[in-house]
Order: structure tokens, then sequence, then C-alpha cells
């Protein structure tokens, strides 16, 4: 059935190239009303106002998105969070690239391996990176993390009035990096001075959560012992989920003094880079996640009014796979 169909379209597509077409654009009439139009731009000329002009004033944006992937404090995050990278480190040469006698890093690699979060802490080139376990008490986790600095929040929210509206919306691109584990793929590129080809996922490669997936198992973890700080003990890493990204996101609004509209919980879930990311290979595992986050933040009222919006997919990074998606194994 998907071949005739393709068949059909190609040939609809030979008529329609066939005709002469002509468009026309009146803007003094409207036809369909659309809540929002906006994107995400990671790098920093969002700071700058020609940036903020085209997308705001010449565009018309009303809504903007942010990467939400969890950015902690030292000493969770020293180290590039305790990875190689190519720039060096200035505190601890085994991770400097540029070191003759350790050129791909510690363990010949250019990043560091990790299964889960039983090993996320093991001996690394005479480092080892520690956890920011989260406790029940939401002020105290949220003071673990720091938040970007991005210049077309406020110049969206100083527009709101301008615009008709102003909606921030954000997705993670990443959890914390020890709640994932194996998703028992490898990294299938090769180039300096990426990962080595064949590395398992996940791993940390210059601060960025490479792969791995969310353990939604509810498997208990002494590395995730809460009793410190005022909880019962160890706890799962859909609990740790739950409540690092309640407490980044309410510092999130919290440092810019406006709400998120929604949230993603995972930005292209099949699509595993050396970049944050991660995957969700069963729809179960999702959903498990998003009850996980919806209980999270119904706790609490600057969260409770945030919607969950549904994932952005690159379907397994082929454009073809939407022509022949199906649902079922």
């Amino acid at each position: 059935m998907r071949y005739l169909l393709s068949l059909l379209v190609l040939a609809l597509a030979s008529t329609i190239s066939a005709q002469p077409i002509q468009v026309g654009i009146d803007l003094n009439t409207t036809y369909q009303e659309i809540d929002g139009f906006g994107a995400h731009q990671g790098n920093a000329q969002t700071n700058q106002s020609w940036w903020q002009h085209l997308y705001y004033d010449d565009l018309g944006a009303t809504m903007y998105r942010v990467d939400l992937t969890p950015r902690l404090i030292s000493p969770y995050s020293d180290l590039s969070y305790y990875s190689p990278w190519f720039m060096g480190s200035q505190t601890n040469s085994v991770f400097n690239l540029e070191d003759p006698d350790n050129p791909d890093g510690p363990e010949g690699n250019r990043v560091r391996t990790y299964t889960g979060p039983e090993d996320y802490s093991r001996d690394f080139g005479g480092e080892n990176a520690p956890i920011a376990v989260m406790g029940p008490d939401i002020e105290e986790n949220v003071k673990l993390f720091t938040f970007p600095t991005d210049g077309a929040i406020q110049a969206g929210i100083d527009r709101k009035e301008q615009l008709g509206d102003f909606k921030l919306i954000g997705s993670l691109w990443s959890p914390v990096p020890w709640v994932k584990i194996s998703s028992g793929n490898n990294y299938n590129q090769g180039w300096w001075p990426g990962p080595v080809f064949g590395t398992p996922w996940p791993f940390v490669w210059g601060g960025n959560f490479g792969g791995g997936m969310l353990d939604v198992s509810g498997q208990l973890y002494d590395e995730f012992d809460d009793s410190a700080l005022g909880g019962t003990g160890p706890t799962s890493a859909l609990t740790q989920f739950a409540r690092s990204t309640a407490a980044y996101i309410l510092g999130y609004q919290r440092a810019y003094n406006t709400p998120f509209y929604a949230i993603s919980i995972q930005n292209e879930l099949n699509f595993e880079q050396f970049y944050n990311s991660a995957t969700y290979p069963l729809s179960a595992q999702y959903i498990a996640a998003l009850k996980a986050i919806r209980a999270e933040f119904d706790k609490y009222p600057e969260l409770a009014v945030i919607r969950l919006m549904g994932p952005e997919d690159l379907l397994g990074g082929c454009i073809w796979d939407v022509r022949i998606w199906r649902s079922g194994p």
C-alpha cells in the first residue's frame, strides 16, 4: 500500500510541476489564527540587539524555545564534568588532549564512559566525578544548578505587549547524566576530537551528556541516598530525574522571572549524539518519565501550570522513515 501511495504522490507532483503556479500574499486577510510562532537558537547572537530585532520585531515571533539540559555548579561540573576536552584542562593534565602523553584521554578515548550511577564516579585519570543527589527539598536542589544568560528571553518579555503575547518553552536535550544507563547502542562515527568509533553510550564528551537512556526501572541506588538531605534513603534514577528536572526548571523560571508555557522532557528522543542527547526506545519508558515529571511538577504551584508537550523526533535520522512509519515492535 505504501508503494502505491508513493507512486500516487510522485504522479501528483509531476502533474503539479507541469502547471504554472501563482502565489499571492494578502496581509489584510486572516484565514487561520496561530497561537504562537517561534524557534530555538542556541548561539550567542541571541544576546545581540540586531538578532532580537530580527526575531521579534521583523519576524514577529512570539515563542522562544531554550535548551533545558541541566547545568550544575562546582564541583559537579568541574573539568567539563570530568571528561576529556580538546581545549585541555587547566587543573589536571590527564584530561588534556594536547598532552602528547595522553593524546586521546586517560583511557585511549576522548570521552568518559559509564554505564549508570554505579560507575559514574569510577576512577578516571585520578579523578572521581561526584553525583549531585537531589533530596525532597526542591529549594535546596535549586541551589545546585546554574542558569545560562540568554538576552532573547528578556527581549521577548519586554515586547510581550507589542507582540500580543510571549511564550517561553523548552526541551531537555539530556537529563543529568547519572540517571542514564546503557541503551545497547554504540557511537558510529569517527572524527577528531570526537569520541572513538564504537564507544558505547552513554558518555561525557567535553561536558556534553551524550546518549544513553533514562533508567525507569525503579531500582533503588545507594548512590542516590538522600537520607542526609532529609529523605528516607536510597532513591531511584526516575526519582532523581523528576527532582532534578523540577529544580532546574523552577530555578530557570526564577532567574528570568517568567514562567515556562510548556516543556518537552526529551528533544529528538530516538537520536543519540555525541552532544547532549538521550533516547527512549520504548513508549513505555517515555510514558513512565512523563508521569514522573507531571507528578513532581504538580507538587509546586510554580510548576503545576506548565504544560508537557510531545517530543521532537527525527524518526531515526532518516527522512524516508516517515513514509513507512508504523506502530508496533
